[in-house]
């Protein structure tokens, strides 16, 4: 969770945190791309509601990716692309990158979480903690996947994505669990 010391939001970005800044823009667009290259994959094998929760997690990504970018644009850095898209590769191994890169998640925004509330940058510690908690319910997803035998069988839902934090729920939500948000901000997918 976040916590701070002072109550100037303007304070200057330190090296660590422009380096997170820009690390979690460049790791949130990824995932975003592999979520969307999972639900082409999905797509063109006829899963659609495999297609639905990758197409949802690939938004809700990017949501977070935009957040770190407007964080770092509002803290005086233009946060650079760095990314490649993702490999050309069966839609079981593109599965079992984003459960990978799901699991690496937690510990990287723990540690970007940690050192941000050390450096007293708020802003920073707020995207990266709204995209930690967001991304749980991602890697869930990707469990419950993986452990689903029957692919074409599993159960297509609506989703339900917060717009502020990327929060994603297949139940409709009055509240936004990670950022507050009302049931407004949500968009459903």
């Amino acid at each position: 969770m976040y916590t701070r010391k002072n109550t100037d939001i303007s304070a200057k970005l330190t090296e660590k945190t422009r380096a997170n800044l820009a690390h979690a823009f460049n790791w949130d667009t990824k995932t975003s791309w592999h979520f969307a290259r999972c639900a082409q994959l999905a797509h063109e094998k006829g899963y659609s509601a495999l297609t639905a929760i990758f197409s949802a997690c690939a938004f809700a990504e990017q949501i977070h990716a935009e957040r770190h970018a407007k964080v770092s644009f509002l803290l005086g850095q233009k946060p650079a692309l760095t990314v490649k898209q993702p490999p050309e590769v069966s839609l079981d191994t593109m599965i079992q990158i984003m459960f990978d890169q799901e699991k690496e998640t937690k510990d990287l925004y723990s540690r970007f979480i940690q050192e941000a509330n050390e450096e007293d940058q708020l802003m920073a510690s707020i995207s990266f903690t709204f995209a930690q908690e967001a991304d749980a319910i991602h890697s869930l997803c990707c469990s419950e996947i993986i452990e689903f035998e029957h692919r074409w069988m599993f159960k297509e839902k609506e989703y339900n994505i917060c717009g502020l934090c990327g929060y994603l729920s297949a139940e409709k939500e009055d509240l936004c669990p990670v950022c507050g948000a009302s049931e407004e901000t949500f968009i459903v997918y």
